[in-house]
């Protein structure tokens, strides 16, 4: 039996998938846009590796000279200083681009403009480059300070920083990885495994910040999404309907609980990347039939704030969704939500899609007169 139904929905999938590729109006540019995105994927990938192979053996050479200096007790001429001090440099600075440097005999002088923040970091990891005596820094500062980073415990002894071309190379070839053993893997863990190698492919084909990968920056950068759709049912009947918690509990997956606490408080129980965990949100401004603003409060577990338009159109309503979140653990957190589809995308999509459709079969129009 179980294995009848397995087939049974392997050979609907199937299906789907040929009507979507193969539809007689719109099949061909939809395989025309997944030929150039994979077109695109491989071009990105082989020059990423380029790049991060570069890196990794520029980095490897570079451990291969410092280990030699240590063994030998070789002292390493002003040119060879400033190159060490501009690689320590970019692994603490935003761009090390406007860095000047300057070295002789073991004195390094610091020169250019950096972000507010970044010198209380950069002066230290050049005390700490072989062959610096001193340091004296002449810098300026200019730009948005930099987020908080902890001075203590095991977030102080990470890297910061962007990734490098190796570090996202490596991701790159994780999530090629992940994806090659989603393909080749029967059961359960298929479909967690390639969104998870897909979430990593795409983070080494984008790069980023370290802090923000590991969800260690202080204000790290939130995860914007919108989603517009339209429901044909009359507007003051898809406001109420989405504004109802319970409706919201019954029809977006992953709530599972909801508790009205008053004054437009609510506490949500919902699942977020395979745990369940609780998360309270206040709405902020509510215009009747018009639009509903809302965010999390601040000792939620996950932060976030969204917005919701309803406008009219035609003989029915047009739905506009904005959502700001902030993943916890950034974007590893992210990636993980992501492979459990448990993420406010896809929560999002597959609530408003249910949303739709119940609304349209139980609209309850006006009398023409």
């Amino acid at each position: 039996m179980f294995e009848t139904t397995r087939g049974l929905l392997k050979g609907l999938a199937l299906g789907a998938g040929a009507m979507y590729l193969f539809d007689p109006q719109y099949g061909s540019t939809r395989r025309s846009k997944i030929k150039d995105q994979f077109v695109r994927a491989g071009s990105d990938y082989g020059t990423l590796w380029e790049k991060g192979s570069k890196d990794l053996a520029n980095r490897l050479k570079g451990q291969a000279f410092e280990a030699k200096g240590l063994l030998t007790g070789e002292v390493a001429d002003d040119a060879t200083v400033e190159n060490r001090v501009r690689s320590a440099a970019g692994h603490v600075l935003t761009d090390a681009g406007g860095l000047r440097v300057e070295a002789r005999d073991g004195v390094v002088t610091l020169g250019g403009t950096v972000r507010p923040g970044e010198p209380d970091l950069l002066v230290p990891a050049v005390e700490k480059v072989r062959g610096v005596r001193s340091v004296e820094a002449l810098l300026s500062t200019a730009g948005e300070p930099i987020p908080h980073r902890p001075q203590t415990g095991l977030a102080a002894n990470l890297p910061t920083g962007e990734l490098t071309h190796g570090a996202r190379l490596g991701l790159a070839t994780a999530g090629v990885g992940l994806l090659a053993r989603a393909v080749l893997r029967r059961g359960p863990l298929m479909v967690p495994l390639g969104a998870a190698g897909l979430a990593l492919f795409q983070k080494g084909r984008r790069g980023g910040r370290v802090e923000d990968l590991l969800g260690l920056a202080e204000a790290p950068k939130p995860v914007r999404l919108a989603k517009t759709i339209h429901i044909d049912a009359p507007r003051d009947q898809v406001f109420q309907f989405l504004l109802d918690a319970e409706s919201s509990r019954r029809f977006f997956p992953g709530h599972w609980e909801v508790e009205d606490l008053g004054g437009g408080r609510h506490r949500w129980g919902t699942t977020f990347a395979g745990a369940q965990l609780h998360c309270e949100e206040v709405v902020t401004e509510q215009v009747e039939n018009e639009k509903v603003l809302w965010q999390s409060t601040p000792d939620s577990l996950v932060q976030y704030e969204g917005q919701a338009r309803f406008e009219p159109e035609g003989d029915g309503t047009r739905v506009s969704v904005h959502l700001s979140w902030q993943p916890p653990g950034g974007s590893l957190g992210e990636i993980a939500a992501r492979a459990f589809r448990m993420d406010p995308k896809s929560m999002l999509d597959e609530g408003l899609k249910r949303c739709k459709t119940h609304l349209e079969e139980h609209a309850v129009r006006p009398a023409r007169t």
